[in-house]
């Protein structure tokens, strides 16, 4: 059986060949029930473009690249990709959805920006790799050079989740802030007056945000300052300092953390000190990943559409590939949702 061609769908669709070749490139000068319409015929007649010929015709690359941060070294990397954290496989998730739908692949690399060539391994990197675009989640999202090197190279890139500003690029994040500080609304109002916080990393400028939207709940409710203990966003991390907050004679009644991950390590280590949850210790997450819900018990949180943020991400660099005007920068505040659990309850 003869491959079908532009033609055979264009004949199909009763349009002109021209037409079904905007559709298949993404323009947006093609109405939505043309663009309907083409689509149907695609699928009827099982057409499959050919993706070498396209980026021989145009200037795309029909590949998107997904970068975050991974430890230097195959002994230090490959547990962190074995359990790589919720937040980073959502925003994939998000990605490959947008790229199925238009066709084209994700590669997904892991950066080291703290060895001392990182820099000029990094270029290396971009400079064999043949991309549309590139999404970035933190904090590689806030490595300056990186930045700068993207912008050299002319790669159109999107930040997830960024704590500083980048003129260049478009951002997706959540009001970190806001959400925290009604966390620490909800506790206050519930009654408790002795709160714990694991934050995430000091480098991970959004998890700080966290930070600073707790405590400015706690003191616009004059209530005593959180405590404070910096993890590192794995369990062990937060059962760690989860038993370190709780092995003491005036420990927290509830304790935020700034991950689901950390958050469940905390409940941990209640259950080894024998202190119930939530009757004796109520315990906030962030994220809304699995963990949240199949921990018991389960645990309430923020669920701040990372999925979506990784969706909207590619399809706004998709959209603009291969086009003469370079993607816009625009900046997304995502809505976050409040999701109460049973791991909260009124101070004991």
């Amino acid at each position: 059986m003869s491959r079908v061609t532009i033609i055979d769908i264009a004949r199909h669709a009763n349009t002109s060949f021209k037409t079904v070749s905007r559709v298949i490139n993404g323009s947006t000068e093609v109405t939505p029930e043309t663009r309907e319409r083409v689509e149907k015929s695609m699928r009827e007649l099982n057409y499959r473009p050919s993706r070498a010929a396209q980026s021989l015709r145009g200037k795309r690359a029909y590949n998107l690249c997904f970068a975050f941060s991974m430890p230097p070294g195959p002994e230090a990397g490959d547990p962190f990709l074995r359990d790589m954290p919720p937040f980073l496989t959502e925003v994939i998730a998000g990605m490959l959805r947008a790229c199925s739908k238009a066709q084209f692949q994700l590669t997904i690399e892991g950066l080291d920006t703290e060895s001392p060539d990182a820099r000029t391994g990094a270029a290396l990197l971009l400079d064999n790799l043949e991309i549309d675009g590139m999404v970035l989640c933190p904090p590689v999202c806030d490595v300056p050079w990186l930045l700068e090197l993207l912008r050299e190279r002319r790669i159109a890139f999107a930040r997830i989740a960024a704590g500083t500003e980048f003129p260049h690029a478009t951002s997706l994040w959540i009001d970190d802030f806001a959400a925290a500080e009604q966390i620490g609304r909800v506790l206050v109002g519930l009654g408790h007056t002795r709160i714990g916080h694991i934050s995430g990393p000091a480098h991970h400028l959004r998890a700080q945000d966290r930070t600073a939207g707790l405590k400015a709940a706690l003191e616009e409710a004059g209530a005593a300052a959180p405590r404070v203990r910096e993890g590192d966003f794995s369990f062990d991390g937060g059962m760690r300092e989860g038993c370190a907050m709780l092995d003491t004679k005036d420990r927290p009644t509830a304790i935020f953390a700034a991950n689901d991950r950390m958050a469940a390590g905390v409940i941990a280590a209640a259950a080894a000190l024998d202190i119930k949850v939530p009757e004796q210790l109520s315990v906030v997450g962030f994220d809304d990943s699995p963990i949240a819900r199949f921990t018991r018990p389960a645990i309430t949180t923020i669920n701040q559409n990372v999925w979506e943020m990784g969706y909207r991400a590619a399809s706004h660099l998709i959209q603009h590939a291969g086009t003469d005007v370079p993607a816009p920068a625009q900046s997304w505040v995502l809505p976050y949702e409040y999701v109460e659990r049973e791991s909260v309850a009124p101070a004991p």
